[in-house]
């Protein structure tokens, strides 16, 4: 969520399509006891369905085009944020073995 929300603070986009798109979410399948699997990505494809939350265009700006130059901000925001988020997950670990010797288990 932290990447998640930075990407969204540096998003170049002004229509707001692509800070509605923006998501974090928990992989079950890649996940287990001694991991957790998040992915933070962009909504695309799906202009049918959903089309206020439809951002295919986003590649376009992170990346650039021929014609365009590149404005990334979900990498940028990985960067900036990473350290930040490994230490969250720290402070949570350690939240939850306080919790655990508390308990007594």
């Amino acid at each position: 969520k932290l990447i998640r929300d930075e990407a969204k603070a540096t998003n170049p986009d002004d229509t707001g399509r692509t800070d509605r798109a923006l998501y974090a979410k928990f992989i079950k399948e890649q996940s287990g006891p001694d991991r957790a699997v998040y992915k933070v990505g962009v909504r695309s494809g799906a202009r049918e369905r959903r089309k206020d939350r439809d951002a295919w265009y986003w590649r376009l700006v992170e990346f650039g085009t021929a014609k365009m130059p590149a404005r990334p901000f979900l990498r940028p925001a990985f960067e900036s944020k990473k350290g930040r988020a490994v230490e969250l997950i720290a402070e949570r670990i350690a939240s939850r073995i306080r919790r655990f010797e508390k308990s007594g288990r």
